[in-house]
């Protein structure tokens, strides 16, 4: 009788297990009803003695809704090859029913060790809500939904509502379980710069907010880790190597004349004018849907990580990002000649979400910025809750410009120039110093790579 019992019990199991797993297909393909969502997430959720289904398809169903997500991601936020984009409804809503499901098991005070286990080794699940949570595409740019009854701004608007919220749970559950911050911010990270990278990704509504948002957000993560922080922050703005190839490819014609140009440190650098002798684009490359190039994406993101950060974005206690500093100089000569121009297009109704007038204006103020705080001669406060002596934020950009003049010639002797200027205008008596000091690390051949 015990023996029959048990049979009846494990049959009773096993066709349960079988229609929680059905539930969950069904689910993942067209969305479902509200009792459906909420049955899926106490199968999820449960642990121990009230375990409902076993630990190997509670996998399979976590394992098929990350994978589910991530190929509704993709779809939604990226052209494809022929630049058309195209969402089917019927993925979208079983995306929004999978979204619900995990926003409700993530706010469950559950202690299932299968659940925690997943979210700490799967981490496309993370990117994914990553990514919904923060990316919304642009239906002007012939967004397509495969079914024509459905209304594309109302279905664009639950998915961000939904996602935002799931993501919200997420981090609440990634503190309270203990995952594995820095792990999950790494990869964060990797999907971060593939995403940014992509000119094919048409997610952003009003570039490069929402790319500088999900910074914040891993910023937000790593808050209690300033090694962690440093490195968000340096990978986002790219190396000294990649730098110096995007901008080298258009370096104008009256930058190359006057490179070696040593400006009169009487006068305030960022008001020196000169005649432009080229205002024709020099490079075209492949844009976005903005008509940014990836250089143009580039610019604009760091220019609005400045604005957030100030001179934290080129200094630390453990990082000189200087070189920075100097490129931007670089750049400032380039927009005064108008050749930022060709580092975007403009849109077919005769638009651009940015002008040089308007980035040339940014640059200065960042440059002036910098400048001040060279001029007020006291400890500049950085991010990691540590300061920079003056003496040493001098030091630190000379040193910087000098390494990539060491590297790449004499297309980084005007920056040198400039950031002299600089220096002798904020009032530093001891110019003659400094001059020395940029002559010994141009003697050693001190370079970044």
């Amino acid at each position: 009788l015990r023996n029959s019992a048990l049979k009846s019990v494990l049959y009773a199991n096993l066709r349960l297990d079988k229609y929680s797993f059905q539930i969950a297909e069904k689910l993942m393909i067209q969305g479902g009803s509200s009792e459906a969502e909420e049955f899926t997430a106490a199968v999820l959720s449960a642990s121990g003695e009230s375990l409902i289904i076993s630990t190997e398809n509670m996998l399979n169903i976590l394992t098929k809704f990350s994978a589910t997500l991530n190929k509704f991601a993709s779809s939604y936020l990226f052209f494809n090859e022929n630049l058309s984009h195209k969402v089917d409804s019927e993925l979208a809503n079983g995306a929004i029913s999978i979204l619900r499901v995990l926003d409700k098991i993530f706010t469950i005070d559950t202690t299932s060790i299968t659940l925690k286990n997943f979210s700490n080794e799967n981490t496309s699940l993370a990117t994914a809500l990553f990514d919904l949570s923060e990316f919304v595409p642009d239906v002007a740019h012939e967004l397509l939904i495969s079914n024509p009854e459905v209304d594309a701004h109302k279905l664009l608007e639950v998915i961000k509502m939904t996602s935002n919220t799931t993501w919200l749970s997420f981090l609440k559950y990634m503190k309270r379980n203990s995952l594995d911050e820095e792990k999950i911010v790494n990869v964060l990270l990797r999907e971060w710069v593939a995403g940014f990278s992509n000119l094919n990704h048409c997610g952003s509504l009003s570039q490069p907010v929402e790319y500088l948002e999900q910074i914040r957000k891993l910023l937000q993560i790593s808050v209690r880790n300033p090694y962690l922080s440093s490195q968000i922050i340096s990978t986002s703005l790219s190396t000294p190597k990649q730098w110096h190839s995007w901008i080298s490819s258009y370096t104008s014609p009256l930058e190359k004349q006057i490179i070696s140009s040593i400006i009169d440190p009487m006068i305030r650098p960022i008001l020196f004018q000169y005649q432009s002798l080229s205002s024709t684009p020099t490079c075209i490359d492949q844009t976005d849907h903005f008509g940014l190039t990836a250089f143009g994406r580039v610019i604009v993101f760091t220019v609005g990580l400045f604005k957030e950060l100030g001179p934290t974005l080129f200094y630390n206690s453990n990082v000189n990002r200087s070189w920075l500093f100097a490129e931007l100089l670089r750049l400032l000569v380039m927009l005064r000649d108008n050749t930022f121009l060709t580092f975007w297009k403009h849109m077919r109704d005769g638009t651009s979400i940015i002008n040089t007038a308007m980035l040339l204006n940014d640059v200065e103020a960042l440059v002036v910025t910098v400048s001040d705080a060279f001029e007020k001669n006291m400890p500049v406060s950085v991010f990691d809750g540590h300061s920079i002596e003056p003496e040493s934020l001098i030091e630190a950009t000379l040193e910087g410009t000098v390494r990539l003049l060491n590297e790449h010639g004499d297309e980084y002797g005007r920056p040198l120039s400039l950031i002299l200027g600089i220096i002798f205008r904020s009032g530093n008596t001891d110019v003659k110093k400094w001059v020395n000091f940029a002559s010994d690390v141009a003697k050693k051949g001190l370079k970044f790579i």
